[in-house]
């Protein structure tokens, strides 16, 4: 008995290997899907303020290419009464143009690719964007960024906003000695080449909405825009955040609904997306192809915000003590060492000699950012 309660569990164990071996693995269509489509990213802006439109392609699971850009297109804007306004090519997928559109009048996208490829979105309307209130901030350990708005008129109900993060930072070291290696001297840098104090920027890569259609009144009333994570280096001087928003219709703000919830970025709307997004662009060469955006034409409002460092508290930052030790050396070692590309002079020694370090130590510019300061900055 016991032997055949063995061979029994011997065959169904062959049994559940030869069926297993026999499915075949789930693929979903985004993975092995070969095409790319077009994503269209952007939002009309009437008046004064210029109109940015990014075109990109999707992009498959098993794409290494984090963007594609759709570059060599024709972008154009256009109105129901026949008007045109061509955006202008500035690459990396991005056209722009400073349109002045009218208020009034609807308009709708139309573009033709580099590969013969015609598209057009539905005609809209713009929507007027109302101010936005205040920017307010908040540390819970991090630091939290939250928008406040409000429609008097009670017209705008749907909202949506993007941001551009900006922020000072310097290097451990504020040296004022820089080396000429092909003459073997020291020297005293201008103001021009110091490289102490820099700023780095960084664009919203999220869909952040708010609506206010299951309200008495149209206000939005501390919403989330960006954290900042605790000891950042973009509060170890001073930070700055400029929010943009823009009223959205009910059509365009189910469509950034159904991106948010799917889990894309703003940034990423060529990602593999888990559902089909349908916006208000088609495609007129070939209508059985998707098309990934949606065209909206809106004002924009815009609000800054800073923050410095000694607002926030346990903001230690990056330790660099390691990494930025000193090299002491004698005038007479001071070239064998600064032939080395990665050392440079950090500051002099009081009674002679030089301390040298790691050029990533006085060189702020080699952390990203650049050593000129925004128009704007404080």
């Amino acid at each position: 008995m016991k032997q055949k309660t063995i061979i029994t569990g011997i065959g169904l164990i062959m049994f559940l290997m030869f069926v297993i071996s026999c499915v075949k693995p789930f693929e979903p269509p985004v993975i092995t899907n070969p095409n790319s489509y077009l994503v269209v990213e952007g939002v009309a802006i009437p008046g004064s303020d210029t109109t940015r439109i990014t075109l990109s392609r999707s992009r498959n699971l098993s794409d290494t290419t984090s963007f594609i850009p759709e570059n060599s297109a024709s972008v154009r804007i256009v109105s129901k009464l026949g008007q045109t306004y061509q955006l202008n090519p500035k690459g990396k997928g991005l056209y722009t143009g400073l349109l002045n559109l009218a208020q009034g009048q609807e308009y709708q996208i139309k573009i033709n690719t580099n590969d013969g490829f015609q598209y057009e979105s539905d005609f809209v309307s713009a929507v007027i964007t109302p101010p936005i209130d205040s920017l307010t901030w908040k540390q819970d350990n991090d630091v939290t960024v939250y928008v406040n708005t409000r429609d008097p008129q009670n017209k705008t109900r749907f909202y949506r906003w993007e941001y551009i993060e900006t922020w000072e930072y310097h290097s451990y070291y504020e040296s004022i000695i820089g080396y000429d290696k092909s003459n073997d001297l020291l020297y005293f840098l201008d103001s021009s080449e110091k490289k102490f104090a820099c700023w780095d920027s960084v664009y919203s890569d999220k869909v952040i909405i708010g609506a206010s259609d299951q309200l008495s009144e149209d206000v939005i009333t501390n919403l989330p825009v960006t954290s900042v994570p605790v000891g950042s280096d973009k509060i170890s001087v001073r930070y700055s955040i400029l929010v943009r928003q823009f009223g959205l219709t009910r059509d365009a703000y189910d469509f950034w609904q159904e991106i948010k919830k799917n889990g894309t970025q703003v940034g990423g709307l060529f990602d593999p997306l888990p559902s089909q997004l349908i916006g208000n662009i088609r495609c007129t060469s070939n209508p059985d192809e998707p098309v990934i955006g949606y065209f909206s034409i809106a004002t924009v409002q815009t609000k800054r915000l800073y923050i410095l460092n000694n607002q926030v508290i346990n903001w230690k930052g990056t330790n660099y003590d390691v990494l930025c030790t000193p090299r002491i050396t004698t005038p007479d070692s001071t070239s064998y060492f600064l032939w080395d590309p990665n050392l440079a002079p950090a500051y002099y020694i009081s009674g002679g000699g030089l301390a040298i370090s790691n050029v990533f130590c006085v060189d702020c510019t080699l952390q990203g950012g650049i050593n000129r300061k925004p128009g704007y900055w404080p």
